[in-house]
């Protein structure tokens, strides 16, 4: 990334927290049944004039990240932990009234099933929106990643909203001449129970209604579809996908939610060999735990989503500027670590991609404008880098000492340059 470049970042997104800077006392209005409002500066995007183009969306604080390549008509999900994104077999598809069936490009169509290519995304900052056509209906799906400011820690109400582990899944017809039957669904693989030797399996949580996908024995691990709209909702499979089928009315959204946990929140520090757990799960270490608080705050996780949404429709800033903050909060959501010590200490991370550096000096500096919607990860992080300080002499592997690179001397010395941080704390 060139200076130049990392410059019109910073400036961007310092525009964005000036003219956003009440976001710490934004009240949250009502949804009235509605997907979350986009700004108009944010400028669709049509799906068949890109090459090669994904869409990312991330839980904050877990790595709970589901990226989309509708070129490719595939999905990618990671779950809790770094190289552990695999693919994701998921179906959104839709019956008209005359019996034609139509399938977005988020995976393979089944066979018999028309894919909708031609779709338009929008890419706001907490919601992607995607834009779909067909002879006999039109409207939106969105994919919404729950989000409003935390101060501190304590505010639990607003942590447990901001980091629960599962996406929104909006629907809304904007044009229909007759209802439409939507299916949302995950691909199944068969399980021998007496054998345990498949890779996934299917469960079906009779008491709370909800549908649960495992990818391993074990019961509260892997994925989980939810219907948060349940008066509507029937468990069913098509072809060879096992979900939730409902009818779509013109104008009348219809929520799902899709969860993601691990059993027991595990992570694990590459630098130290520590064990960490997310923080966030105790307070959500199943399926059942995640159902039932979506589906009671369905309507404050929409309302407070579209409060944050509403600070780039106010902020007049413009396309490029606009887009510029979307795609950075999103980034910032899909490398940040929220996690316990087993001490039950909070420490946060930043990752610097897949070299699993954490807290890079430069990662983590540029991305701590963010730190306006979370002044807790400041504190933090400031805290993690003084564990790092450096105040006797720096031992450098073997192979680094031909960089001329000044932080990296071997035999360098807090007593003739000062205290030393380095960059790759990881």
């Amino acid at each position: 990334m060139t200076y130049a470049y990392k410059l019109f970042c910073i400036r961007a997104f310092y525009l964005f927290i000036i003219c956003t800077s009440t976001v710490l006392i934004c009240s949250a209005q009502a949804t009235n049944g509605k997907l979350v409002r986009l700004s108009k500066d944010l400028k669709p995007i049509n799906t068949q004039n890109l090459t090669k183009k994904i869409f990312i969306s991330s839980r904050f604080g877990s790595h709970f990240t589901w990226m989309w390549r509708p070129k490719e008509r595939s999905s990618t999900i990671g779950v809790l932990g770094f190289d552990r994104d695999q693919p994701l077999d998921i179906l959104f598809s839709f019956e008209d009234g005359a019996g034609a069936k139509y399938c977005l490009p988020f995976g393979a169509p089944p066979k018999g099933y028309t894919c909708l290519d031609n779709v338009e995304v929008t890419e706001g900052v907490s919601t992607l929106n995607v834009h779909f056509r067909a002879k006999s209906f039109e409207g939106d799906l969105q994919i919404i990643n729950p989000f409003t400011p935390v101060q501190t820690l304590d505010d639990t109400s607003n942590l447990y909203l901001q980091q629960v582990p599962c996406f929104i899944v909006g629907i809304q017809l904007s044009r229909a001449n007759d209802p439409v039957t939507f299916f949302a669904g995950l691909k199944a693989i068969p399980f021998d129970e007496a054998k345990e030797t498949a890779l996934s399996w299917w469960k079906y949580d009779k008491p709370t209604k909800g549908l649960s996908f495992s990818n391993s024995y074990q019961y509260d691990e892997g994925l989980s579809l939810i219907a948060l709209s349940i008066n509507n909702t029937i468990l069913t499979k098509v072809e060879g996908y096992h979900g939730l089928k409902s009818t779509l009315q013109r104008n009348q959204a219809q929520y799902f939610g899709l969860a993601g946990i691990t059993q027991n929140g595990l992570l694990k520090d590459f630098a130290s060999g520590r064990s960490l757990h997310s923080w966030i799960h105790n307070r959500f270490p199943t399926w059942s735990s995640i159902e039932i608080y979506t589906r009671k705050n369905i309507d404050l996780i929409l309302s407070k989503t579209q409060a944050f949404e509403d600070l780039l429709t106010k902020s007049k800033l413009d396309f490029q500027q606009a887009h510029l903050c979307a795609l950075s909060f999103r980034m910032d959501c899909a490398n940040s670590f929220l996690v316990r010590t087993e001490s039950g200490q909070p420490e946060f991370y930043l990752s610097e991609g897949r070299f699993r550096h954490m807290s890079t000096i430069d990662v983590s500096m540029e991305a701590e404008w963010l730190a306006l919607f979370n002044p807790w990860r400041l504190k933090l992080q400031l805290d993690q880098w003084a564990k790092k300080v450096t105040f006797n002499s720096v031992q450098v592997p073997s192979g680094r000492e031909g960089r001329k690179v000044f932080s990296n001397t071997e035999g360098l010395t807090a007593a003739e340059f000062g205290p030393l941080i380095f960059h790759d704390l990881g």
